[in-house]
């Protein structure tokens, strides 16, 4: 028996030394090819529209806060860059501190352990000649004059030792750093492979900084040290690094896949459909409901309403994919017999090698294929989506296919709404820290090949003015990834749209999935939100 054991240990050996190989000679070069990126599916050529959409954000949350627009903008475009490099000068300082500039939580924490001081970024002050701090010049009126001070974009960093303050020279961000930032935000694509029209359009973005809040930036001068404190994050341009994951890894995988459709077939009756692009949906019929409530639906809608609302369900970036999620959905959220409910399964997040990512468009034209299939095209729906499962559900709602059929959106942590700030990329995709994030999602090779090569944040934001059917979102207070706060702030903004909004105190990213207390919670407001639809037809 000891000899059949080690020989099996043996042969899985050698099988693991040649993944190794493969992983690192083919799978990695393969992952790190250039792609074309997808298409700015709402703003064509004009990326301008990109930009304002993002500069209104940001400019109704100042004035909502009483802070200086300003001075908003430049934090947030402060944020989207990170420490390159620390200048000689102050790495010779020996002191306690750490280098603090905020731009995610994770760094914060990270860096407890240096020995650099404190260094706090400090802005150039909003000057004005004749107008106030808030003020926001229309980028629509080109021929409006302004006396107001051009202030360039200079962060001075601030170095603290107890109670000393000293100040450092400034380190910009240079019109380079910023051309290039924008060159990958706004066209997906470094500087030199940029087109003659793209450079047209980029230099319409830093004319609109320019005449709504009298940014620019100064060009690094010839011959000085161009290293400095701040270099953009371009995850798209970035090589994809992950860590290594032993073969059987993605075969305990693929055995959780196999026991979840043989659970998801024989005993709760769901049926496996393929799209002709290859998206994968599980969906299971619901029952005619009693004659009772048939007679109560039918007052409100023909035959069509003896069936409840279908679900459709998007899971987040989990090893198994859907798998994970059926206690939520099938043992809380869609108890109900009578409700039909589709689970789609994404397996370019789901610890599968697998190399053809589903595009956008493609995602979309899934969905509607699948609802046809199954004589849910007319139907009114309620989309469900964990943490990256909000991703699809905006390209539904951007689509505008089934605007008429989306009834109630229900988001739990998720990461589409504000995806233009930096939180979710940094707290996902940078993060050096060795916590469970990292461990078991992030940090695998198809997940960063799908977000780093195929991922549009451009086409992924959700922005809840664009949601006109009811909305329920669930936070977590303590989300190592989504940033809860500025999430409900948004929500906040557009309180008039009649949006709810819950954050669960004491808890992390994913913590609604496995508490069921949580799932009764949202099952209560999603029924309530169902009843108020009934009733208003």
């Amino acid at each position: 028996m000891m000899i059949l054991v080690q020989d099996a240990l043996m042969i899985y050996l050698g099988i693991e030394i040649a993944f190794v190989i493969v992983f690192y000679a083919q799978l990695l070069p393969f992952v790190n090819r250039p792609c074309q990126p997808a298409p700015y599916l709402a703003y064509g050529k004009d990326r301008k529209r990109l930009l304002l959409r993002v500069l209104k954000r940001i400019e109704d949350t100042s004035k909502r806060d009483g802070t200086c627009p300003k001075e908003s903008l430049k934090a947030f475009l402060r944020n989207w860059f990170h420490v390159d490099h620390v200048p000689s000068d102050l790495s010779q300082i020996a002191t306690a501190g750490t280098i603090n500039i905020p731009a995610t939580r994770h760094e914060e924490e990270s860096s407890s352990s240096s020995t650099i001081p404190v260094l706090n970024p400090s802005y150039s002050t909003c000057t004005s000649s004749s107008s106030s701090c808030g003020s926001v010049q229309s980028d629509d009126d080109d021929s409006t004059t302004t006396t107001t001070t051009t202030t360039t974009i200079i962060p001075t960093l601030t170095c603290t030792k107890k109670s000393e303050t000293t100040q450092r020279p400034p380190f910009p961000l240079y019109k380079e750093d910023m051309d290039s930032f924008f060159a990958f935000a706004f066209f997906s694509k470094e500087l030199g492979a940029m087109r003659s029209w793209e450079r047209k359009e980029l230099k319409k973005l830093f004319q609109v900084l320019e005449r709504r809040h009298n940014l620019t930036f100064p060009n690094k001068k010839a011959g000085e040290d161009t290293s400095h404190m701040f270099h953009p994050r371009r995850m798209t341009l970035e090589p994809v690094v992950p860590i290594y994951r032993p073969l059987i890894v993605y075969l305990l995988v693929l055995g959780m896949r196999w026991v979840g459709a043989l659970v998801l077939r024989h005993v709760y009756g769901f049926e496996k459909f393929v799209t002709k692009h290859g998206m994968i949906c599980w969906y299971r019929s619901g029952t005619k409901a009693d004659s009772r409530t048939d007679q109560r639906s039918n007052d409100h809608k023909g035959d069509s309403s003896s069936l409840m609302m279908p679900i459709l369900f998007f899971h987040g970036i989990a090893p198994g994919g859907v798998v994970g999620y059926l206690p939520i959905v099938l043992h809380g959220l869609a108890t109900e017999p009578e409700r039909p409910v589709f689970l789609f399964e994404n397996i370019s997040i789901s610890c599968v090698l697998d190399f053809k990512p589903l595009t956008e468009k493609q995602t979309v034209d899934g969905v509607m294929e699948c609802l046809k299939r199954f004589g849910a095209n007319q139907q009114n729906l309620s989309l469900v989506g964990h943490s990256f499962g909000s991703c699809p559900i905006a390209w539904l709602v951007a689509s505008k296919k089934m605007e008429q059929q989306i009834k109630q959106v229900v988001l739990l942590d998720p990461v589409a709404i504000l995806l233009s700030e930096p939180d979710v990329m940094v707290n996902f995709l940078y993060a050096e820290a060795m916590d469970k994030t990292r461990i078991v999602a992030s940090s695998e090779i198809m997940t960063q090949s799908y977000l780093r090569r195929h991922f549009a944040w451009y086409n992924s934001e959700l922005y809840v003015e664009d949601v006109k059917c009811p909305m329920l979102v669930f936070c977590s207070e303590h989300d190592e990834i989504v940033n809860s706060e500025k999430v409900k702030q948004e929500m906040q903004r557009h309180h008039q749209q009649g949006h709810q909004f819950q954050c669960w105190e004491g808890v992390g990213h994913g913590a609604c999935i496995v508490n069921p207390y949580k799932w009764t919670e949202i099952k209560r407001q999603m029924l309530e939100q169902e009843l108020h639809l009934l009733r208003a037809r």
